[in-house]
């Protein structure tokens, strides 16, 4: 895996969250995005303003994912948690970036196919 600030790494899972979720949500559905990076929610929200050139692109690219959604009928909520309160979260998104690391995801993972094996 490549290096990666924690707001980069915290980007990259909202955005292919919201992608992923572009894959199995039909007009008319919900989506509430709960995370614990304030700085991108609130950037993405447009609360705040993303000054550093890489969270530009990232905020932007969260931007469009969150927008394709929406263009389709999809209702996008998002809402910041305290970091405290989401430790279901992480401990998924740690077994995630560990499964990814010793090659235990089946092909088809990054698309949003494949499961770590069991």
């Amino acid at each position: 895996m490549g290096e990666a600030t924690n707001n980069e790494a915290e980007y990259t899972g909202l955005i292919r969250g919201l992608e992923m979720s572009g894959r199995l949500l039909v007009g008319g559905s919900r989506l509430l995005v709960r995370g614990d990076s304030k700085l991108a929610l609130s950037q993405v929200a447009g609360r705040w303003q993303a000054r550093d050139p890489r969270m530009a692109a990232l905020r932007g690219a969260a931007l469009a994912a969150k927008r394709a959604l929406e263009a389709r009928g999809v209702a996008v909520k998002l809402e910041h948690v305290l970091r405290g309160r989401n430790a279901e979260a992480d401990s998924l998104a740690s077994s995630g970036v560990d499964a990814g690391l010793s090659g235990e995801l089946r092909p088809g993972f990054e698309s949003g196919m494949g499961l770590p094996r069991a």
